[in-house]
């Protein structure tokens, strides 16, 4: 059933971005309007212009990615990871600079003598470790890299 939603997005004139189990992010060309039509059996778009949309988005690897919304506020998902310290603008900037890593300052817990302590640690993520994939134009295409089978 994913595989034909993403028949329906690309038949429709769109570019897969991004997909998990039970999404698909896709982006069309500003003269395609696809917002409020069904294209298909599985993909409908139901734009509700009281709510936020996204205006930028990075797609790092599967469970990790950050969205920019229109009111501002941010979704992040790093697999792995507490998202909530973590900024759209650090992630993005972490994964399209060189070296591809974010530092993260997140706070460790740890029992020692029934006690409970809590450190402040820097963990650095590399942003680029993911090789199911092959990037171009600047990070900003992929294709699935050729196995040996």
């Amino acid at each position: 059933m994913l595989r034909d939603a993403f028949d329906e997005v690309l038949r429709s004139g769109g570019r897969l971005l991004y997909c998990d189990t039970d999404s698909i992010y896709a982006a069309y060309p500003n003269n395609l309007e696809v917002e409020n039509t069904t294209l298909g059996r599985h993909v409908a778009f139901a734009k509700d212009p009281s709510k936020p949309y996204i205006v930028d988005a990075v797609f790092i690897a599967p469970k990790t990615y950050g969205l920019l919304m229109s009111d501002g506020s941010e979704v992040l998902k790093t697999k792995g990871l507490d998202s909530s310290c973590i900024r759209f603008r650090d992630l993005k900037n972490g994964f399209y600079q060189t070296p591809h890593v974010l530092s993260v300052e997140t706070q460790a817990i740890y029992r020692d003598n029934l006690t409970t302590k809590s450190i402040k640690q820097t963990r650095n993520i590399k942003l680029d470790s993911y090789d199911k994939r092959l990037w171009s134009h600047c990070k900003k295409f992929t294709e699935p890299k050729k196995t040996d089978l």
